[in-house]
């Protein structure tokens, strides 16, 4: 795989609290359905309805995906529209750029390995 042609989405790691609340099922949905919404935080399911699509887009189980799906919902973390999912935080999370704070500190730590490498 060429990564560098490759469209990606960002997991973040911090265990917050709205991760903690969303339970295995919530986290599962969360994580594997990141790859299936678009560049606005959309998710069509249309005709096909939410849990059967999600089932399908990320080959859960019906418990998995029904749970999963009632656990962002009563988070906030999506929104339900008659044929869509939205992400209201979808665009901020995927496009925003990190910090100066944090672009120095990386910057540090790939020098310091790279200078490691070459002793």
């Amino acid at each position: 795989m060429n990564f560098a042609d490759e469209e990606y989405v960002r997991l973040y790691t911090r265990d917050t609290d709205t991760w903690r609340a969303l339970g295995f099922e919530g986290q599962t949905v969360l994580a594997l359905m990141a790859r299936r919404f678009d560049g606005s935080g959309i998710y069509e399911f249309g005709k096909r309805g939410p849990v059967r699509s999600v089932m399908a887009a990320i080959g859960c189980p019906e418990e998995i995906a029904r749970k999963g799906i009632e656990a962002l919902l009563l988070e906030e973390v999506w929104e339900q529209l008659p044929d869509r999912f939205f992400w209201p935080k979808w665009e901020e999370a995927q496009y925003c750029n990190r910090s100066d704070k944090v672009r120095k500190r990386m910057e540090r730590a790939r020098k310091a390995a790279e200078a490691a490498a070459m002793e």
